[in-house]
């Protein structure tokens, strides 16, 4: 459940930086909006940004599943989404 996201978002390493605020808040309003509508797939008409976001985020769980070292995305990042039934 919850717990266990944030803990494994507080595990995530300090080298991500000022990226990792701005992937939380992105997290947490998708969070929301599957609590609202029960899936993940956000339409560009009811949120744009984070439509996008999403469209970012499945590129690169791709990306590290395919073991490309060069995918900003986190193994933490990769398992919130996860669990969250991305």
């Amino acid at each position: 459940g919850d717990e266990m996201t944030n803990v494994l978002l507080m595990s995530s390493s300090l080298n991500e930086g000022k990226n990792t605020k701005k992937w939380q808040e992105k997290f947490e309003r998708l969070k929301r909006y599957k609590e609202e509508h029960g899936h993940t797939n956000v339409p560009r008409s009811v949120d744009n940004t984070l439509s996008k976001w999403c469209n970012t985020q499945r590129k690169r769980c791709k990306e590290l599943l395919k073991g490309d070292a060069k995918t900003p995305m986190t193994g933490t990042q990769f398992r919130a989404l996860e669990s969250i039934g991305f």
